[in-house]
């Protein structure tokens, strides 16, 4: 079995692969990441109940000063030594970016999965994290770039720590579009808001590529909450990150 450590800003999601199938996920909070008692405890427990027996690993990282106690556990404590990025690492695509080594770690593995996957099309991911962030891989296998808004839950942090009377809400799906009530308003502005970016940005994004036909990807914690809105040739994929990683790792094996 191997195991894919995706370290995001707000989780810590672990991806279990046997046989090139993903057969299970887990997130820790980014948090228990940083101490190492902590973080053993947390993954001892995940190992030992479901009996996982790891034989080696991948560390995908956005939160770089946390990769040295999660190696460091892994191998201290199970005996994995995970593989993770480095200037040689060998990827399926071509890195267009001004400057390669800006792109996050997530970005890349979307855009790997997006090429492995949909092959010799235009590609959008949508990634629903701690950051919303598009990445766009053309038919030619070049990661373009993309664009990066602030994610569900910063906006609504922001309303609540930047304001007197707004207060903190859990974003749902609701009927309404027109809130009456304070808690309403804030779901549905900044969710309609969020769906009226990503379908004006994707419409832009269609416009430079010169193609209507772009697969769109929607990924991350919350994807589901926009499952019925975006685009109807729109596909869910929660693991798409993790998958993308694997096939990273799989591509540098043995190296």
């Amino acid at each position: 079995m191997i195991a894919i450590f995706d370290i995001g800003n707000t989780n810590i999601t672990i991806g279990i692969f046997q046989n090139n199938k993903i057969i299970d996920v887990f997130r820790i909070p980014t948090i228990f990441g940083k101490q190492e008692k902590i973080f053993y405890e947390k993954l001892k427990n995940i190992f030992n109940k479901k009996k996982y027996e790891i034989s080696d690993g991948f560390l995908g990282s956005v939160v770089p000063e946390d990769n040295k106690i999660i190696k460091n556990v892994l191998k201290k404590y199970f005996n994995i030594i995970l593989k993770f990025f480095t200037k040689k690492t060998k990827l399926n695509i071509k890195n267009k970016y001004k400057k390669p080594e800006e792109v996050g770690e997530d970005r890349i593995a979307n855009a790997v999965a997006a090429r492995t996957f949909y092959k010799n099309q235009n590609v959008i991911v949508v990634d629903f994290g701690t950051a919303i962030t598009f990445d766009v891989i053309n038919c030619r296998g070049e990661y373009c770039g993309g664009l990066i808004l602030p994610g569900i839950n910063l906006c609504v942090q922001s309303l609540f720590e930047k304001t007197a009377k707004l207060p903190a809400v859990k974003i749902k799906n609701i009927k309404k579009f027109i809130g009456n009530t304070t808690e309403i308003s804030i779901i549905s502005g900044i969710k309609n808001g969020i769906i009226g970016a990503i379908k004006y940005i994707i419409n832009g994004i269609k416009k430079e590529l010169k193609s209507k036909k772009v697969k769109i990807i929607l990924t991350g914690g919350d994807a589901n909450l926009f499952k019925f809105n975006i685009d109807k040739n729109q596909i869910i994929d929660k693991d798409f990150t993790l998958k993308g990683f694997k096939i990273i790792y799989d591509l540098n094996k043995g190296k």
